[in-house]
């Protein structure tokens, strides 16, 4: 396997592993290697790996790609060390044999509490530097504090170290937290080996390699210039193991010893479980952090829906919008918007995803309509000129769909369009249930040049009612079986409610009916309504 290593300023310390026979390299999302920065194409570069074999190719890009510092102007060789720089970015380029089962492993022990033959030489001494230890990290839940402490006994105990890191794992990936080396190298404090912390980790083993020039399979400790070394898990009781201590020799003479693999093995278990209780501690603040977050930003968010109902001549609409979010905050919108002294636009919205991520988006989405319909005034514009700047810029490819209609209080006439949403049901004054068929348009967001959306023209008579909705509703899955509640079942339900019912009784009854449904569990996306019924205007 291969490692891009980043050693430059920016993104110093990440590390991309080559593992598949074509690995892209850009700013594009989903690729393998993705990096950030206007300097850096959609789809950059790509390694190639052939055999044991590696190659860097350029893709097109805008400000190419060098290797060595010289451009790469077609398919050029990548060796040990070489130096690869795309953009702002400069990285190592390291190769490393995954014959795990070839390392040779002078002496392992297993990582353990109950382990022991971690005191059965110089027992008085382990225990005094463990007392230690618990002194030292009885004080404190800082998990950086922790980790201080306990980097300063292990320099403290072993002396003839010339190098020690700390690494957790976060999110699968090592990430080094702590280095120290009694003379500094350029770039080599990030370099550890894949091979031999994968073999620690899998096995939750402790292992001394008395000599590294025996450890064949493993080039980039040799290439380090590593002699002798001790690798330690850290492993609270009944947790996987979430991170690991290295202590490395560079010099050949006075290396370490199994009783050096006890005692560090022995004081890391302890640093353990004072480390295992700072991380679930700062799991705890961050969680309360993020609900009290989250629910300051469902306090926004509902701030920005509508408050009040338009009023016409002294006379409200008929209008009765109700969101009920999944999360503390939802992807979908609703508004109505009065755009001269009978008409008002009326807008329900679904953006793409859930939670935070949506609602932001949403927000955007929100503050652009309410700018757009100032000048245009048709359905079908407003999505055209919405579609058109989003798509402009939109790096992480959001899109939302919308249905909206721009309604005459007077007339009753209703020009709708829409964008990839649900069509609207008629609800008719004599008690019949319709889906409205109107062309279902593009997503919004995803290409500038899309179809032109089209309108539709519905006249209403009084008494009747239009239902728009989001895809919550119809999408909600039955607990168990997975089966959809769908648009028939929507159909059915709002032929339930009199035609002379209040619109409330429209909303009480579709969630309930939805609720009932997907029990026991809950619906798993948002469920917005918005009615709106036509009366007689004198």
């Amino acid at each position: 396997m291969a490692l891009l290593i980043a050693t430059g300023i920016v993104g110093a310390g990440q590390q991309f592993p080559i593992e598949t026979e074509e690995t892209i390299i850009g700013r594009s999302t989903g690729v393998p290697v993705k990096l950030e920065g206007s300097n850096i194409s959609r789809r950059h570069a790509r390694i190639l790996c052939k055999g044991s074999s590696y190659l860097i190719e350029d893709l097109g890009s805008s400000n190419g790609t060098f290797v060595n510092d010289r451009r790469v102007n077609g398919p050029t060789p990548l060796t040990q060390n070489d130096v690869l720089r795309i953009g702002s970015y400069s990285f190592s380029f390291v190769i490393e044999d995954n014959q795990a089962a070839d390392l040779t492993i002078q002496r392992e022990t297993v990582a353990l509490p109950e382990n022991t033959d971690l005191y059965r030489e110089n027992s008085s001494q382990k225990l005094q530097a463990v007392l230690q230890l618990a002194h030292d990290l009885g004080n404190t839940l800082e998990l950086d504090a922790i980790l201080n402490r306990f980097f300063d006994l292990v320099v403290k105990l072993f002396p003839k170290t010339d190098r020690a890191i700390v690494l957790f794992i976060e999110n699968g990936e090592p990430v080094l937290r702590l280095a120290r080396e009694r003379q500094p190298t350029p770039n080599r404090e990030r370099l550890f080996s894949r091979t031999l912390l994968k073999q620690v980790i899998d096995k939750g083993i402790a292992v001394l390699a008395e000599d590294v020039r025996t450890l064949d399979a493993n080039r980039s400790l040799a290439e380090m210039g590593v002699r002798s070394l001790l690798c330690v898990p850290f492993r609270a009781q009944g947790t996987p193991v979430f991170g690991v201590v290295q202590l490395e020799k560079f010099r050949a003479e006075d290396p370490f010893t199994g009783d050096d693999l006890h005692m560090l093995t022995a004081i890391t278990l302890q640093a353990s479980m004072a480390l295992d209780k700072s991380r679930m501690h700062q799991r705890i603040i961050a969680q309360e952090r993020i609900t009290n977050e989250l629910a300051l930003a469902r306090e926004i968010q509902l701030a920005f829906l509508p408050r009040s109902i338009p009023v016409f001549g002294g006379v409200q609409l008929d209008l009765l919008a109700d969101l009920k979010a999944a999360e503390e905050v939802s992807g979908d919108f609703y508004d109505y918007i009065q755009l001269d002294t009978s008409k008002v636009l009326i807008v329900v919205a679904d953006v793409s995803g859930k939670g935070m991520p949506a609602a932001l988006f949403m927000s955007m989405i929100r503050a652009l309509l309410r700018q757009v319909c100032k000048t245009v005034r048709s359905p079908a514009g407003i999505l055209r000129h919405l579609n058109e700047v989003i798509s402009q810029d939109n790096p992480k490819f959001m899109f939302v769909t919308f249905v909206m209609a721009v309604y005459d209080i007077e007339s009753g006439n209703c020009v709708l369009a829409r964008a990839g949403h649900p069509a609207p049901l008629l609800r008719s004054s004599n008690g019949s249930v319709e889906e409205i068929s109107c062309h279902q348009g593009c997503l919004v967001g995803i290409t500038e040049d899309c179809p032109a959306f089209e309108e539709f023209i519905v006249q209403l008579s009084p008494g009747d009612t239009l239902i728009f909705y989001t895809d919550g509703f119809t999408e909600a899955a039955r607990h168990g079986t997975g089966e959809l509640f769908g648009t028939r079942r929507l159909l059915a339900m709002a032929e339930k409610v009199s035609v002379t019912a209040a619109l409330h009784d429209y909303v009480s009854l579709f969630r309930s009916e939805v609720d009932r449904y997907c029990a026991p569990a809950p619906p798993q996306d948002d469920l917005t309504l918005l009615l709106l019924r036509h009366c007689a205007v004198n």
